[in-house]
């Protein structure tokens, strides 16, 4: 049986190939907002390299995943340490909501004072429960839309909590969880809604990426590598259709869980092994692949309008593409880097809580989402 807070071998302080595989899940969501929003006959109405953009949506996956296995790493001695709660609450408070809170903000006043056409709900309660992500049903509407991600990433957040106070209740509660998935994907389809769809799946293939790790021997990474590629080929190559088609069929979201759990594995075994480094522009976008995510749907609206209105259409089609993801994604860099990044250091560093002793607070494994 694997002992959830066994401490594992040691590995660096920041996994880069994690990083760096953020900055990939990023960019692939920022290729597939791209595709459709220079696709909307508002901004012209332009199928630009859909071939592939359009398998962009599948970056929200790998995020899944990633999460699962960074939250297992950078906490899994913090298990059965009832203490190390409080820490672990402000942690994920302070990663998830004050950039997320300044970007709704921004969003909201822009469609107040009048800029674009706002498609969500002004009503205070749903203002409301987009502030605080509660998930009201299907009326919901967020205003920014990838927010969407966000109410699974908290929901996953506090479960997580039950495994810090009681081992035996956390372990009973991601069971009756996981047995939940299974059932509302086969036998119930819709039962519990979002908390019980199959995209919650994938903090587990996460958490048994970081279970399985330790176990895999260096000499697999290639192996573990190339069957991750093989999976993620044969699960990508027939998807030409939105990540609502996406959604519905469990065979293609359990294929790509495989494959992406199948890459994050062979991927940290082989930089265990060989100690390598990333160049720093794919560490920087890593690092600022959450400012890119919350903000590049927006950047990119205003650029396919002035695209559109400007040069009536006039710009070949590539170099629209390459423009409007370069510069979405270039906003995201600067946001991390001017408010994201000083932010986190601010928080961080006046946290009202203590660290407790004995935990993975100052852990060398530690990494953070």
């Amino acid at each position: 049986m694997v002992e959830l807070s066994s401490a594992p071998p040691p590995l660096r302080r920041t996994l880069q190939t994690v990083q760096v595989m953020r900055g990939v899940a990023a960019l692939a969501v920022v290729a597939y907002h791209t595709h459709l929003i220079l696709a909307q006959p508002e901004y012209g109405g332009r199928e630009i390299f859909a071939d592939w953009a359009a398998k962009g949506w599948v970056g929200v996956n790998f995020f899944f995943v990633l999460s699962g296995f960074i939250i297992l790493s950078a906490h899994r001695a913090d298990i059965g340490v009832p203490r190390a709660v409080p820490r672990y609450v402000w942690r994920r408070f302070v990663r998830l909501f004050p950039l997320y809170w300044i970007g709704l903000t921004a969003y909201v006043v822009a469609a107040w004072i009048g800029l674009g056409a706002p498609d969500f709900g002004w009503s205070w309660t749903n203002l409301a429960a987009a502030y605080l992500l509660i998930e009201t049903g299907p009326g919901q509407t967020l205003p920014l839309k990838v927010a969407w991600t966000l109410l699974y990433e908290l929901r996953f957040y506090i479960a997580f909590i039950a495994l810090l106070l009681s081992p035996r209740i956390g372990l009973a509660l991601m069971g009756a969880w996981l047995v939940g998935i299974a059932v509302s994907a086969t036998l119930l389809p819709g039962l519990g809604g979002s908390a019980l769809s199959l995209w919650n799946i994938y903090f587990f293939f996460g958490m048994g990426a970081c279970l399985l790790l330790p176990r895999i021997p260096d000499i697999l990474a290639w192996p573990v590598l190339l069957a991750a590629v093989l999976v993620l080929i044969l699960a990508l190559a027939p998807i030409h259709f939105s990540i609502g088609e996406g959604e519905k069929s469990a065979p293609l979201l359990l294929a790509l869980a495989l494959g992406f759990t199948l890459l994050l594995v062979g991927a940290v075994a082989l930089e265990r092994s060989t100690h390598f480094s990333m160049p720093w522009p794919l560490m920087l976008i890593g690092d600022a692949s959450y400012s890119i995510y919350l903000v590049h749907s927006a950047t990119l609206s205003v650029l396919a309008l002035l695209a559109h209105r400007v040069t009536h259409d006039a710009l070949p089609g590539p170099l629209l593409f390459a423009l409007a993801f370069g510069l979405s994604s270039l906003a995201g860099i600067v946001v991390h880097v001017l408010i994201e990044r000083p932010l986190l250091q601010a928080l961080r560093h006046r946290s009202p809580v203590r660290p407790a002793a004995t935990t993975a607070s100052g852990d060398p494994r530690r990494h953070e989402a």
